[in-house]
């Protein structure tokens, strides 16, 4: 079995490699219905201030593995994890392509310079 993810500083532990990241990456974890991570893969990199995220990145591993829900991770190299409003954007259409296929999405973190944001707990989507 693999790591139990059910809060994002344990997102932000597994992902703090991220801020040393000099463009955004974004990262997919996907987790079983007990919450274990059962996959991790880099989606996409981006630019500086700028990713690409898209439903069928996230979702095309989630059936490939048959996973239960996904966690979407990405930085900010500038080191702030606000969220900007193409992140909200980006965040939503994730959220409601995953309520069509059964696979939710769990939460979005960023991760920024010694500190994360996730976009649940804010409560940002949904």
């Amino acid at each position: 079995m693999g790591l139990i993810i059910t809060h994002p500083k344990t997102v932000y532990q597994l992902t703090k490699y991220l801020t040393s990241k000099k463009q955004e990456h974004l990262i997919g974890l996907y987790i079983d219905t007990r919450h274990h991570l059962i996959f991790k893969k880099t989606l996409t990199i981006g630019t500086l201030n700028k990713n690409l995220i898209h439903a069928r990145e996230v979702f095309s591993p989630a059936i490939h593995k048959r996973a239960a829900g996904v966690i979407i991770v990405h930085n900010h190299p500038s080191g702030d994890p606000q969220p900007s409003k193409d992140d909200l954007t980006a965040t939503e259409a994730i959220f409601e392509a995953g309520k069509i296929l059964d696979i939710p999405l769990i939460d979005h973190v960023i991760i920024g310079k010694k500190c994360w944001f996730s976009l649940k707990e804010h409560q940002l989507f949904g």
